[in-house]
């Protein structure tokens, strides 16, 4: 068996940056406007070292591509490439930052009736003074399609929308609209499944990252639901969610022993700390793991990180799938996303008793050393 040693000295060391996820993010399949984050060298764009370098806060267009730790970028009329970690994320639209578009954020908070959320969400729209007039009209056209999603009319607005508001050839904003409108708009999706919640309340949590679910909607009892992302990820399970539940049952806690082990240590330290004990750990119950070395900076802390965090996935013989889905069994799951016409994918609705993968999620950079660890399903 491969040592753990060998394994934070293989590629995936490379692979576990979060450079990669960065890209899939922001980047990709068409030429994105940004700013450099640091000074940076520039270089041909066949990799040589030119006379030329790039200042802070200078634009720059990155070019469509596949990822490349120097891909190609634009300044003016000129082509080159720089190191990407000096790249910022786009900047060009204020509401295609990350976050700006989730329901706390947009004041879509509280109990609502579901056959007064359209109008919620549209009021938040209009009252948000950093949502441009056309993205506005395309996230309206939206609402009124997630809430009528067999209406033809609805679809052939939001499909003209899509391309006349640009939407169509920003990346960052579709991302934004996956990982965080889609939660707006998932009671809209449960309520087209299950007809039986169209007269429900919604509730969406007042803090931006409840640990388990995106909003509750409310029969004679409370359901809750977790909308699943663009790249098929849900929201994080927070670590202390699943080690609070399971620590209520004795049958669990016995069954779980060693995974509850792992799972105090992760609810009780921050990415800073928590790779090393880890690492630790691991030495001390797995006898074919070679401690790795001590991290020296927030660089090598993320590193084995995400290091500790795929080798626990591929290597161990720990086992979190039937621990989550025994522990909080009646999570429901909402995938949605954007088709490529700007109109919506919802895939059915799936239970967490019917979950069949979940692996811990690495939150490998510098810049998340204070989060925890969690889980995707």
């Amino acid at each position: 068996m491969i040592t753990f040693k060998q394994f934070l000295t293989e590629e995936f060391l490379i692979e576990a940056s979060s450079g990669e996820a960065k890209w899939d993010k922001y980047f990709g399949n068409v030429d994105v406007e940004t700013i450099a984050k640091n000074d940076s060298k520039l270089y041909d764009i066949f990799g040589n070292l030119v006379d030329k370098e790039i200042k802070k806060g200078d634009t720059l267009t990155v070019l469509a591509a596949d990822y490349d730790t120097k891909p190609r970028i634009r300044i003016g009329k000129g082509d080159y490439r720089m190191k990407f970690v000096d790249i910022d994320k786009p900047f060009k639209i204020n509401l295609a930052v990350r976050g700006n578009l989730k329901p706390d954020v947009l004041k879509i908070t509280g109990k609502i009736k579901l056959s007064d959320l359209n109008k919620r969400i549209k009021k938040a729209i209009d009252a948000d003074s950093g949502i441009p007039d056309a993205q506005g009209e395309y996230l309206k056209a939206l609402v009124d399609l997630a809430e009528d999603m067999s209406d033809i009319e609805y679809a052939d607005i939001v499909k003209e929308l899509f391309e006349s508001a640009g939407v169509k050839e920003d990346k960052a904003l579709q991302n934004t609209i996956n990982n965080d409108f889609m939660e707006c708009l998932g009671p809209f999706f449960v309520a087209d499944e299950m007809p039986e919640y169209k007269n429900s309340d919604t509730i969406f949590p007042t803090s931006g990252s409840e640990p388990l679910y995106d909003f509750e909607m409310i029969l004679k009892d409370p359901t809750q639901f977790s909308s699943k992302r663009s790249g098929g990820h849900s929201n994080t399970l927070k670590a202390a969610q699943v080690f609070t539940a399971a620590s209520k049952d004795v049958k669990l806690k016995k069954k779980y022993s060693k995974e509850l082990e792992l799972l105090k240590i992760i609810t009780e330290n921050t990415v800073r700390n928590a790779p090393g004990l880890i690492n630790t750990w691991l030495a001390e119950n797995f006898r074919d793991y070679k401690i790795a070395p001590a991290p020296t900076d927030n660089t090598t802390i993320a590193r084995l990180e995400a290091a500790v965090v795929k080798f626990i996935t591929l290597h161990s013989k720990l086992n979190f799938v039937p621990l989550v889905k025994e522990a909080i069994p009646d999570l429901w799951y909402v995938k949605s996303k954007l088709k490529s016409d700007g109109t919506i994918k919802v895939e059915p609705l799936k239970n967490g008793r019917d979950i069949d993968k979940t692996e811990l999620r690495s939150k490998s950079s510098p810049g998340h050393l204070a989060d925890k660890l969690g889980f995707v399903v």
